[in-house]
């Protein structure tokens, strides 16, 4: 199977032919150099724009499905943490949810740069990410609200 050529390169090769096709029609002025450099060099240019237009729309969709994810991954660690009383592990989101410990650990660590949780180490050395919105009022330091 051959390999496919990119947009890019699919455009700057037909470009070539284009030049070179024109410039031999120019030189010799024989009408068959028209012809074929419109088969060798703008068509290519035309299919290489369109592969072009095509890998920048499938960026686009593939971001686009990557900031739902994004939100849905959110969403299944808040609810967990709201059920867990404020505080998770990555291992009990990956016992409850579809994610796996690296993928729970990854989401934990980017709400914690965000600032929307904190990282403490219990006696254990177990992780643990607390989010102070889902602690019970009693749990919560004098003067916090």
């Amino acid at each position: 199977m051959a390999a496919r050529r990119s947009g890019i390169a699919e455009f700057f090769s037909g470009l070539g032919a284009a030049v070179i096709f024109g410039s031999l029609y120019f030189v010799t002025n024989i009408n068959i150099f028209i012809f074929v450099g419109v088969f060798a060099g703008a068509l290519p240019m035309i299919r290489g724009v369109g592969r072009m237009i095509e890998s920048r729309v499938a960026k686009s969709e593939q971001r686009q499905v990557e900031d739902r994810s994004s939100e849905t991954t959110e969403r299944i660690v808040l609810s967990l943490a709201r059920s867990q009383r404020g505080q998770l592990t990555p291992t009990m989101i990956a016992v409850n949810s579809s994610l796996s410990l690296e993928q729970a650990e990854a989401k934990l660590n980017e709400l914690v740069d965000k600032g929307y949780a904190s990282l403490e180490v219990a006696g254990d050395g177990r992780l643990i990410y607390t989010f102070a919105e889902f602690l019970e009022r009693d749990a919560l330091p004098p003067g916090t609200i």
